[in-house]
């Protein structure tokens, strides 16, 4: 294996930031959680938009570090340019640009003082659940880097909470939050909801239900994202296998047959299975299109459809 690229290291980074954000905040007892959320989130987006920049600067380093000569602390590093900076570089859509000023307001507020609001922690869930939605989309873009093997969406522990506000309740609420407040409330009037862009928020709403299979999360606002769908019912028990990773798809395939390779029989065939309800199931993003960001589940008996194009194992 090569050795990765300087743009690709910043992006694992990225994903790390990312992934331990999410984990934080769906902790069920932690009372921390929207404030390491966005420290953590806006860190990820620093370290994609710079891994970005990296990239389309042919790997080369002094793209991201700051024209200020002046070092950082007593090891002397090397500044690199600021979060706003990276945003600006990267000519992101208005509607992105937008809601990473929303995160890091969100971040600084967390960062300086302490957020004694219901309110906030709702709006939090909501700006939280878009961004992870605009960050997905544009680590497939950018680095061609799928997320579907993780479980990218926020859990609200606190199921109590309320999910109707009243009109003047901004005024209710501290001095210190209601500058924040109405900082995303007019962000949310300059960057409607578009289907398939970037939002500055996404409602999110739980129903819960039980049957014979298990526990069925799904979302049902409109414009909502779906959170999980049937967690323990029939359809993982039918549809086990994940593409890639440990005991996933590929790795089935490599153990089956000694000459198997991603090639073109590989992916032609790949394309005839996922239009096969039986072998395959499809679990979207979004519940209302198909996007690029959708999990592709398979059936073990996937593996029978490649006996005749590779050679079994003795």
């Amino acid at each position: 294996m090569g050795r990765k690229s300087k743009s690709s290291l910043l992006c694992d980074k990225s994903v790390q930031a990312a992934l331990a954000a999410i984990e934080l905040y769906n902790k069920p007892v932690f009372s921390y959680r929207e404030e390491s959320f966005a420290i953590l989130m806006v860190n990820a987006w620093e370290l994609l938009l710079k891994a970005r920049i990296v990239r389309v600067n042919n790997e080369k380093l002094d793209s991201i570090q700051s024209k200020n000569p002046k070092k950082d602390g007593k090891t002397q590093l090397a500044r690199t340019i600021s979060f706003n900076d990276a945003v600006k570089k990267c000519a992101l859509p208005p509607n992105l640009e937008e809601q990473l000023y929303v995160l890091q307001e969100i971040r600084d507020t967390s960062i300086h003082f302490y957020n004694p609001s219901e309110r906030l922690k709702q709006e939090c869930l909501e700006v939280g659940t878009a961004t992870l939605e605009s960050y997905s989309t544009r680590l497939i873009e950018w680095f061609e880097y799928p997320l579907s093997k993780h479980q990218l969406f926020l859990m609200p522990i606190a199921f109590n909470m309320p999910r109707d506000f009243s009109a003047d309740s901004i005024s209710k609420e501290p001095k210190s939050i209601q500058y924040l407040l109405n900082y995303i409330e007019k962000a949310k009037k300059m960057c409607p909801h578009v289907s398939g862009g970037d939002s500055i928020s996404i409602s999110v709403e739980l129903n819960f239900t039980r049957d014979k299979s298990g526990i069925a999360v799904t979302t049902v606002k409109e414009g909502g994202i779906l959170l999980n769908e049937d967690v323990d019912g029939w359809e993982q028990r039918k549809f086990p296998l994940s593409f890639r990773g440990k005991g996933g798809l590929v790795d089935k395939l490599k153990d089956r047959f000694i000459d198997f390779k991603q090639d073109k029989r590989f992916w032609t065939e790949l394309g005839k299975i996922k239009k096969n309800e039986k072998l395959c199931k499809r679990r979207r993003f979004n519940p209302s299109e198909e996007s690029r960001n959708d999990r592709f589940l398979y059936s073990t008996n996937v593996l029978k459809e490649f006996d005749t194009l590779y050679t079994k194992r003795a």
